[in-house]
């Protein structure tokens, strides 16, 4: 890992290096490299794999110089004020309530949403563990929403978005 003058920057081909961040906990948050965040994701999310997420924004998580996480948006629909999200880690050493209400500010500061949604495979019970305990709301269950397998469907509205950050502020 590199730190040179406070920006994010990108070596080579699965390496990031960051060049000043914002540090949340003991992670720091990569900005500005949407396309590889998106295609690290891609790659290890069998619900995505080639098909991408075309356009997005993305926001990486770095922990000891490796990136742990990557977080999606994608789908966006200015009109309704809601967007999309998918979320890939290694660890779950990047999840903690600081480092998410952080993330979770691009929709829903910055982008002015009104709705996160998200869905996981129905048999994914730990991706639905973590989305609930995050905040989340399960809706429902697309059948056959991944081709032979169903979807959980699960969203977050701003005002859980504003519980998630005043737990973390206050404790």
């Amino acid at each position: 890992m590199m730190m040179v003058n406070g920006a994010i920057g990108y070596s080579e081909p699965g390496r990031f290096v960051i060049v000043g961040s914002a540090q949340t906990d003991t992670n720091n948050l990569v900005f500005g490299r949407d396309i590889d965040i998106a295609a690290w994701v891609a790659r290890n999310l069998p619900t995505v794999g080639d098909d991408g997420f075309g356009p997005c924004t993305a926001i990486g998580v770095m922990r000891n110089g490796e990136v742990i996480a990557g977080v999606v948006f994608h789908g966006y629909r200015q009109t309704y004020s809601s967007i999309d999200v998918s979320i890939f880690s290694t660890s779950p050493a990047w999840a903690s309530k600081r480092t998410i209400a952080q993330i979770l500010a691009y929709p829903f500061i910055q982008l002015g949403c009104r709705r996160v949604a998200a869905q996981v495979e129905a048999k994914n019970t730990r991706a639905q563990k973590f989305l609930t305990g995050i905040g989340f709301v399960r809706e429902g269950v697309a059948r056959l929403g991944y081709g032979h397998d169903h979807a959980a469907l699960y969203s977050m509205l701003r005002k859980e978005y504003d519980r998630l950050v005043k737990r973390y502020s206050h404790g």
